[in-house]
């Protein structure tokens, strides 16, 4: 903690997370092509483990992270990730109830039930960041692919990604409105 002359509270310092990438460096292949970064399947799937991991304390410890996506996710060249930008947490006063909610969702990782919804009135739970954690995970196992995107096979024309997220639409889903992106790796090998 950081305090100024008078004993006041006015800050604090955090570790540096050197050599960290964005999560996006990570899962996206040809960033990692450019980037020279050694990346295999065990890697990934120690990423996708340990981010889960870290949600599952900080949900334990009564925290929801509401703004979970890549940029505010940062990887070591050991497949160990820091969750950052943590100011956008919603936290629970334990003295007193009082809920200060995440006021910030991120396109694409914000669950069907709370778009278009007024974060200021929302107290949102662990099961919004299940959502994004999914999203997240795929992104990493499915070579940064989201998984509501693909090949629209339903009737009509290719409904906003956002209605197809609403919709509960995905590649591997029992619906067949929407096959994977031809560059996915087969759900089975996964």
């Amino acid at each position: 903690m950081l305090k100024n002359a008078q004993g006041n509270f006015v800050g604090f310092l955090m570790p540096e997370i050197k050599g960290g990438k964005e999560l996006i460096d990570i899962y996206n292949p040809q960033r990692r092509k450019k980037l020279k970064l050694e990346i295999d399947w065990r890697f990934l799937h120690t990423t996708a483990l340990t981010i889960a991991s870290i949600i599952a304390a900080l949900h334990e410890a009564g925290y929801v992270l509401g703004d979970i996506k890549p940029q505010n996710i940062l990887v070591n060249n050991r497949a160990l990730p820091s969750i950052i930008d943590t100011d956008s947490f919603q936290v629970i006063n334990p003295k007193n109830g009082k809920v200060f909610r995440c006021l910030v969702g991120s396109e694409g990782y914000t669950p069907p039930e709370l778009m278009g919804k007024d974060f200021d009135i929302i107290e949102q739970t662990e099961i919004h960041d299940r959502f994004r954690l999914g999203v997240i995970i795929y992104q990493l196992l499915f070579g940064g692919n989201s998984p509501f995107q693909g090949k629209w096979t339903g009737a009509g024309e290719t409904p906003e990604t956002n209605e197809i997220r609403r919709r509960g639409l995905w590649g591997y889903g029992a619906d067949a409105m929407l096959t994977a992106a031809a560059r996915t790796i087969p759900f089975e090998i996964v």
